[in-house]
């Protein structure tokens, strides 16, 4: 009949592949929905920014940083205006300022701070905060690094919580991009930030809420009246 059929791509199957293999353990799960409910975040209907400012640095000014986050809020604005923003960052300044200049745009900007803070790294141990496991006298064997599984679930709450936004800012790394790949409706709204002499190479002017509270567009409604359709953000835990 003429039908061409064209293989799913990666990004439009990751999703589902990863709910279908993965879900939170119930740890995990738990603090995200108390995150969901303590915040009146509701799932497909915030926008979330990942700000990563620490990539191969150990640390930045914070001028520096002020100049990042208020972007990151101002680009994030512009894909849904005035919805809440999940702000979601590598160095705990930007999640100290972010909510403090919402406020003056008059913007909500909601943070989850992490326990250990600042967030750790799945990647490396942190050798500032990480001490070596002692090894018995004598032992030839180097030094091992330890963190007890707890000191990691923030990383991956955090994870979460931007994948359940209806957008994603997102910036330098992989991690804001994972989470967007995870909520899957994300990339049909999303924004990368690009860098350009060390400042983003477009910077965003911050878009208030439009008059009268009115969404601005019929996909902003779709997913605002499909709340209660929408399938559960990850499966129960096998058990």
């Amino acid at each position: 009949n003429g039908t061409t059929i064209t293989e799913a791509s990666f990004v439009e199957v990751y999703a589902d592949i990863w709910k279908s293999c993965f879900t939170p353990s119930p740890p995990i799960a738990d603090a995200i929905q108390t995150m969901l409910d303590t915040s009146g975040l509701q799932p497909g209907n915030y926008v979330s920014a990942h700000l990563r400012l620490l990539y191969f640095k150990a640390e930045r000014q914070s001028n520096m940083i002020e100049k990042f986050t208020r972007n990151a809020i101002h680009c994030a604005s512009t894909l849904r205006p005035g919805r809440p923003i999940f702000l979601a960052s590598d160095a705990s300044y930007a999640t100290q300022y972010g909510p403090t200049y919402g406020q003056q745009i008059n913007a909500t900007v909601i943070i989850h701070t992490p326990n250990p803070n600042p967030i750790v790294h799945i990647d490396r141990p942190d050798g500032i905060a990480v001490e070596p496991v002692a090894l018995p006298e004598g032992s030839t064997r180097p030094p091992t690094w330890y963190r007890p599984p707890s000191d990691y679930y923030y990383t991956f709450i955090d994870l979460y919580l931007l994948s359940l936004g209806g957008c994603s800012f997102y910036g330098k790394g992989g991690y804001g991009y994972w989470a967007a790949l995870i909520g899957g409706v994300n990339l049909k709204c999303s924004y990368k930030e690009r860098i350009k002499k060390g400042l983003p190479e477009n910077p965003c002017k911050f878009q208030p809420s439009p008059p009268g509270g009115m969404l601005l567009d019929d996909n902003t409604i779709q997913v605002h009246n499909n709340q209660q359709r929408r399938p559960p953000p990850f499966l129960e835990p096998m058990v």
